[in-house]
């Protein structure tokens, strides 16, 4: 019998390790947190999630606490699939090594440039948004994953990887300057669409330096 044939299951986990690892551990974090069947709570959210004021307070373990963690009920679902699928096509595409340093390489640049770069100068300039943007708290892996598309956006053939590339960052700008439908997640919303719009482009660049290194 061919042996391709005898253990495809352990040549598929061993072609996704990283995504399955990933997604067992966010399958976890939403048992132990409740969110695949109700929304996060509070008491979580503080206990877990990451505002860009924690970083100059040291408390940088929460780039990693947060990123597992989602805000639950409704949104569980198609988080969890666009989660796996976007580690998943990196992965495939370009291996276990890259598809890890794409998706915590991407997340962990995007809340650092967010927070240092650009929420920091503007609460020392004195703007009350800046200020109200370092207290944001908030969760999820969209930073990582939106990485991991660019990433994939980029190995697409030419044409069609920039045509979607372009369609994808226009629904994200779109959203971005889209207001929150309740005032009080005004902040929240604003702080999350911009990692978006950071991580995406970024993923791409990430896979463009790869190619050039590779």
């Amino acid at each position: 019998m061919n042996k391709s044939i005898r253990h495809p299951p352990s040549k598929l986990i061993g072609k996704f390790a990283f995504t399955w690892v990933m997604l067992s551990a966010f399958l976890m974090a939403a048992l132990g947190t409740q969110t695949h069947i109700q929304t996060l709570t509070p008491r979580w959210l503080e206990r877990l999630g990451f505002a860009p004021h924690d970083l100059w307070f040291w408390r940088w373990e929460r780039l990693f606490t947060s990123v597992l963690i989602t805000t639950g009920g409704q949104l569980f679902a198609p988080v969890l699939g666009i989660f796996t699928f976007s580690i998943g096509v990196v992965e495939w595409l370009a291996g276990t090594k890259r598809a890890m340093a794409t998706f915590w390489g991407v997340h962990l640049l995007t809340m650092l440039i967010e927070s240092l770069l650009i929420i920091l100068p503007l609460h020392r300039l004195g703007y009350p948004r800046g200020t109200a943007l370092t207290l944001v708290r908030d969760v999820g892996p969209s930073a990582g994953y939106f990485g991991c598309l660019g990433f994939a956006t980029q190995r697409l053939p030419a044409r069609l990887g920039q045509f979607i590339h372009s369609f994808i960052l226009g629904i994200l700008l779109i959203n971005w300057l889209t207001p929150a439908l309740q005032a009080e997640e005004h902040d929240t919303k604003f702080f999350a669409d911009l990692a978006h719009l950071i991580a995406f482009p970024l993923g791409r660049l990430v896979a463009r330096i790869d190619r050039t290194l590779g």
